[in-house]
């Protein structure tokens, strides 16, 4: 840490305080409440400002009561992540957030399952496994689906990028 550090305007200090709602990731539109893979991380603003106060130094923007974290590059929208059990963050709390596959809603919540997920998307083309998760990937629309489950294959975490990006 710098000795001027404080002189430094954060991008976000205009940003109001989270702002709680439903979040609605559109497979089909890319989208993650209407904002897209490659926009300005400007559009976060949508959501208010992030629980880490140096999202933007960091390129990943945490958001805590929504379960929602977003890394970007060179200042755009690179990954959207949606988090369903956090046991390493004070103040987490899950969010409703939903999937939209072909006019079809898919609610996430810690009772989703491997089996459900599979169902939805047929099998996953690769999965990795630890002795703490299963990792699942699937392609859907030129976008890359990262899934994480439990050891008792209840889902955990789910990460969304561009195929053509790759994960960040």
């Amino acid at each position: 840490m710098g000795i001027f550090d404080f002189l430094v305007k954060k991008p976000m200090d205009n940003w109001s305080k989270i702002i709680k709602q439903e979040l609605l990731f559109d497979l089909s539109a890319k989208s993650l409440n209407g904002i897209t893979f490659g926009e300005e991380y400007k559009r976060l603003m949508t959501f208010g400002k992030p629980n880490n106060k140096d999202a933007y130094q960091e390129g990943k923007f945490v958001y805590l009561p929504l379960g929602l974290e977003v890394e970007i590059k060179k200042d755009k929208i690179s990954q959207f992540g949606f988090i369903l059990q956090d046991e390493f963050n004070e103040g987490f709390n899950y969010n409703k957030t939903q999937l939209i596959l072909n006019d079809k809603k898919e609610e996430l919540t810690v009772k989703t399952t491997l089996e459900n997920m599979n169902s939805l998307f047929g099998a996953p083309y690769n999965f990795e496994e630890t002795k703490e998760e299963l990792i699942t990937f699937y392609k859907i629309n030129g976008l890359m689906l990262e899934m994480e489950f439990s050891k008792e294959k209840k889902l955990k975490r789910v990460n969304i990028y561009s195929e053509k990006k790759g994960h960040s």
